[in-house]
């Protein structure tokens, strides 16, 4: 009777293995298709840029084709004039040559900006939404957490300078409730950095999706991932700027 109890929860120990490895190999397959897909759009969206990028350049290449035409047409007809106002025309045509460029390299770089920003705001969505898709609640918590210990390092370093402000409460955002002893160490570093205690004031904010932002007043400190993600985006966004000026 003992062998045929212990046969039988093998049986269903085994099989609740795997249905549940099933399940999981499902969702695992679907999240990838997913991330696949959003991969692919990416891709594409970046395709879309570059030929727009392209389209400006020739653009650009336009206005300084007119420009020249416009300054060679100047010189022409100073020349039927008189050959002594050759050089006031040519000076002129000078003049009006710079200003055609340069409003023209104004034009461009204006549009340039408009579609770095348009690529940049695409991509930071895109990027939290393949996080959103790709890490489990617990992957979210596990890196939240990290953030957190971060910034309070980041703070840590800060000099005491920096915290002008003298507040008796801290504002907190953050997706996930604060452990007692994140509370402890915050508080902790918070009334060592400003001179005086403080209480947090917690906030469950889910758009930040992990890290948390600390309000003192006017103060400040930024600890998300869409901050962390914004910071990169930026980088990558004047950097490319850079290399198409």
């Amino acid at each position: 009777m003992i062998i045929q109890l212990i046969l039988i929860q093998v049986f269903i120990f085994t099989g609740l293995i795997f249905i549940l490895r099933l399940l999981f190999y499902r969702q695992l397959q679907a999240a990838l298709t997913r991330l696949k897909r959003l991969h692919e759009e990416n891709l594409k969206r970046e395709e879309e840029l570059k030929q727009e990028i392209e389209k400006a350049k020739q653009e650009r290449e336009k206005i300084l084709l007119k420009a020249q035409e416009e300054s060679a047409k100047l010189i022409k007809d100073a020349k039927k004039s008189a050959e002594k106002a050759i050089a006031e025309a040519q000076e002129q045509a000078n003049i009006k040559l710079k200003s055609v460029l340069a409003d023209g390299e104004v034009k461009i770089k204006n549009q340039e900006n408009a579609l770095l920003e348009k690529y940049h705001q695409k991509v930071m969505a895109l990027s939290l939404e393949i996080f959103e898709l790709a890490f489990s609640s617990q992957g979210k918590e596990a890196l939240h957490h990290q953030l957190l210990d971060e910034l309070m390092k980041e703070i840590k370093a800060m000099g005491k300078e920096k915290f002008i402000v003298k507040v008796d409460k801290a504002q907190i955002r953050a997706p996930f409730l604060l452990k007692d002893e994140e509370k402890k160490r915050i508080i902790e570093i918070l009334s060592e950095k400003m001179g005086t205690s403080c209480v947090l004031e917690e906030t469950i904010d889910n758009a930040l999706l992990a890290g948390l932002i600390i309000q003192l007043g006017g103060l400040t400190l930024d600890g998300s991932l869409r901050n962390k993600v914004e910071k990169i985006m930026a980088y990558h966004n004047e950097k490319a700027k850079n290399q198409y000026l």
